[in-house]
C-alpha cells in the first residue's frame, strides 16, 4: 500500500537513468551481483551469483532477495520531513500503550491471587491507575504522529487519525475513575472482577470503546507507514497487528457483557455465564497483550527502516554515482 502521487526514480536514486546508464545496470544485473547482498532467508552471501539463480544454502530466488532490499517503490513514497519525530513517536506510542496494559494485567491478576486479603489495598489501586492514565496519555502523546507522518495522506485518514488521539483524553480519565471504583471495592474487602458490578463494567465497557475506536482510527495511517518499511515486502512485519488487537477488545466486551448476565439469571445459568464470560475477558486481555509486544517488535523495525530509507537499485548492483560498472 503506498501514497504515490506519481512514478518516480526506482529506489532513492533521484537522478534521471540516461539510455547507456540503463544498458549498463540491464547486463550487470544479467551477469551478477556487484556487492554483498544477504540472503533474505538465511544471509547467505549472494554476491557474484546469476540474478537468475537461487541461494545454495536456502534455494531463495536471488530475484525476491533484490526486491526485497532494494524497496522499488521508495520513491514513490512521500518522503518523512523529520524522521526523528516519527521514529520517536512510534516507539513511545506503542510502548506506553503496552506499559498501559501490562500495569493493568499485573493489578488484577495480583488482586486475584489475593481473593481479597493479600490484594492491592485502596492506595494501590489508585497509584495503579495513574501509571495506566500516565501511560496512555504518553501513549497519545506519541499518536500524534500519526496524524500526517508525511504529505500526500487523504484528509479523510487524517481526520480519523486525529480523532484518534482526541481520544486518547476521555480513556486516561475512564482510567482514573475506574481507578477510585477500584479502590472503593478494595475497602469494601472485595476483589476486583470476582463478582460484576453495574457501574464498573459500565465504566470498562466505555474504556474498550475507546480503545476500539483509537484503533480503528489510527489504523490506516499506521499501515501507510509500515508500508516504508522493506520487511512488509518480505512479509516479516505487516502481521495485522492492529486488526488482531481489535478483535482481542471485541472479546473484552463480549466477555464483559456476558459476565453481566449473571446479575439477571440465576442457578447454574448465571455460574456459566460469569464463568464463560471470564474466560472470554481473560483470553482478550492477553492477546490483546500480545498484539502490543508483537507491535513494540515491530515499531522498533519499522522505526529503523524510517530512520535508514531503502538503497537505490544502482547502489545495490554497483552501479550510478560513485560506483564502477564493468
Amino acid at each position: 500500500m503506498t501514497d504515490a502521487v506519481g512514478p518516480g526514480p526506482v529506489g532513492d536514486d533521484h537522478s534521471p537513468v540516461d539510455a547507456s546508464e540503463a544498458m549498463k545496470m540491464a547486463a550487470l544485473i544479467e551477469r551478477s551481483l556487484a556487492g554483498p547482498l544477504p540472503c533474505v532467508s538465511c544471509r547467505y552471501d549472494l554476491k557474484g551469483l546469476s540474478i537468475l539463480g537461487v541461494c545454495p544454502e536456502c534455494g531463495t530466488a536471488v530475484r525476491a532477495t533484490i526486491l526485497a532490499v532494494v524497496d522499488p517503490h521508495a520513491a514513490e513514497l512521500q518522503p518523512i520531513r523529520s524522521r526523528w519525530g516519527v521514529a520517536l513517536g512510534l516507539i513511545v506510542w506503542v510502548v506506553g500503550a503496552l506499559f498501559a496494559m501490562t500495569i493493568v494485567c499485573a493489578s488484577v491478576a495480583r488482586d486475584w491471587a489475593g481473593a481479597g486479603t493479600l490484594g492491592l489495598v485502596p492506595a494501590e489501586w489508585l497509584l495503579s491507575s495513574r501509571a495506566v492514565a500516565a501511560c496512555v496519555w504518553l501513549s497519545g502523546l506519541g499518536a500524534v504522529m500519526l496524524v500526517r507522518p508525511h504529505e500526500g495522506i487523504s484528509l479523510r485518514h487524517r481526520l480519523m487519525a486525529a480523532a484518534a488521539v482526541v481520544l486518547y483524553v476521555p480513556l486516561g480519565l475512564v482510567v482514573l475513575h475506574l481507578g477510585d471504583l477500584a479502590a472503593e471495592s478494595a475497602r469494601a474487602g472485595a476483589v476486583v472482577g470476582v463478582a460484576p458490578i453495574v457501574e464498573h463494567t459500565i465504566w470498562r465497557l466505555t474504556a474498550f470503546g475507546l480503545v476500539l475506536g483509537i484503533l480503528i482510527g489510527l489504523r490506516p495511517n499506521a499501515r501507510l507507514l509500515v508500508a516504508r518499511s522493506l520487511a512488509l515486502r518480505t512479509g516479516r512485519v505487516d502481521r495485522q497487528t492492529m486488526l488482531a488487537m481489535c478483535a482481542a477488545v471485541a472479546l473484552l466486551i463480549l466477555g464483559d457483557l456476558i459476565t453481566l448476565l449473571t446479575l439477571f439469571v440465576g442457578g447454574l445459568l448465571a455460574e456459566f455465564c460469569f464463568i464463560f464470560g471470564m474466560g472470554l475477558m481473560i483470553i482478550g486481555a492477553i492477546l490483546l497483550l500480545i498484539g502490543l509486544i508483537g507491535s513494540a517488535v515491530d515499531a522498533a523495525r519499522i522505526a529503523r527502516a524510517v530512520m535508514a530509507p531503502a538503497p537505490g537499485l544502482g547502489r545495490v548492483l554497483g552501479v550510478g554515482r560513485g560506483t564502477k560498472s564493468e
